[in-house]
């Protein structure tokens, strides 16, 4: 903050003629931003200017930055220039070629074909060869670039890798290289439906149309086979399993019989289940109609399970109780209130028959309700503090 340079100035007090200096809260405090920084502010009545930006050189600028109401900077953009083309009617026609003289500005790019000498422009191509290789012409109608190779001297030679494999030829347009399979000694064969060439080459295959085509059987996977050898007749049997598998077997809701094979002989079923959810203690297990376990769902951690009788206290004049049940069975619902002037039982949404006193209402469902989430609500004109509890009953 800059020093306190202020001189406080002498104001004349309305009681007498005594002169004394501003005091605290003859005039109210107030700040002023100023450009890049700054700020203007009054204290106990004296005014003060505090810098603490860098003001800009001078010069113009076309570009101002405020923030929160204050010129906090200013920036500068070069004007945009425009060159020309060589060719414009100022200050001369290049089209009509009177333009008494003067040059032209070439590129200096690398890949520029075009130089300007004493003549005038001049394009030209340059081109150069390697490796055997020539160029001649300037790449002009009238003499255009000719690539030409020499002559190779390199040749190229083949030989078989075994003596399977015949070579011939001297390597010339005249008299090229041929490479081909020798000729096997056997000629053409056809084993087991599949047909060879000379070569070796498999060329085709015909499925077998009789049983003299089968060279062979063999047991595999529980499988025996057994070969009488005077009459080639083979017989195929299962194999008997290591241990004694025979019997009958319970697999989910099914009667299985097996024999010694291990094959199943006859299947029955013998369980039959209403599906739905069955409570096991605190968890909720689902069945299918074979007895089998679906899902099971710990509702310890998100729901209160009611197996007899749910209960709930309140204290105005409105009250519901929201539980799920383990049991299925009719609802028995009391509600004990200081008053009671009205009041109607909903389960569910939907209204039962309701009996009520000065202090007490009461519904016994018709309906039987099953496993799972319900909601016992009661509306009318009672006061509380009370209860309200639903008891499940499971007959009567």
């Amino acid at each position: 903050m800059a020093e306190d340079t202020c001189v406080r100035r002498m104001v004349p007090d309305c009681g007498d003629s005594e002169q004394k200096g501003a005091s605290e809260g003859f005039c109210p405090d107030w700040d002023v931003c100023m450009p890049f920084g700054g700020r203007l502010y009054s204290r106990d009545g004296c005014v003060q200017f505090e810098a603490s930006g860098t003001a800009p050189a001078d010069g113009v600028y076309d570009r101002v930055v405020v923030q929160d109401g204050c010129i906090t900077g200013v920036a500068g953009q070069e004007v945009a220039s425009y060159q020309p083309r060589p060719c414009t009617e100022t200050p001369c026609d290049c089209n009509s070629g009177s333009g008494g003289g003067g040059s032209a500005d070439v590129s200096d790019d690398s890949a520029n074909l075009i130089t300007e000498d004493a003549s005038g422009l001049l394009a030209r191509l340059y081109a150069s060869g390697e490796g055997g290789i020539t160029v001649s012409g300037s790449g002009t109608q009238s003499s255009p670039l000719r690539i030409q190779a020499g002559a190779q001297t390199d040749r190229g030679y083949v030989q078989s890798g075994n003596d399977g494999v015949v070579v011939a030829g001297a390597g010339t347009q005249a008299s090229p290289y041929s490479v081909s399979h020798k000729t096997g000694s056997a000629g053409d064969q056809t084993i087991s439906g599949m047909r060879f060439d000379g070569y070796g080459h498999l060329v085709g295959y015909t499925p077998p149309s009789s049983a003299g085509t089968v060279n062979g059987v063999i047991g595999r996977n529980g499988v025996e086979a057994a070969t009488d050898i005077a009459s080639g007749v083979v017989t195929l049997d299962l194999q008997r399993t290591i241990h004694n598998v025979q019997g009958t077997y319970r697999l989910g809701g099914f009667d299985v019989d097996v024999d010694q094979y291990g094959r199943f002989q006859q299947i029955e079923r013998e369980v039959e289940v209403a599906e739905g959810d069955r409570y096991f203690g605190a968890y909720l297990v689902g069945l299918d109609s074979l007895g089998n376990i679906t899902s099971v769902t710990d509702t310890t951690q998100d729901r209160t399970v009611v197996y007899h009788k749910a209960s709930r206290r309140f204290t105005g004049s409105e009250a519901s109780v929201t539980f799920t049940t383990a049991l299925v069975g009719n609802f028995r619902v009391t509600l004990h209130a200081a008053s009671v002037t009205s009041a109607s039982i909903s389960i569910d949404g939907v209204a039962v028959t309701t009996d009520h006193g000065t202090d007490w209402a009461g519904a016994l469902s018709g309906a039987r309700y099953a496993l799972g989430q319900h909601t016992v609500s009661v509306s009318g004109s009672f006061t509380g503090p009370g209860y309200l509890d639903v008891e499940i009953v499971t007959g009567y």
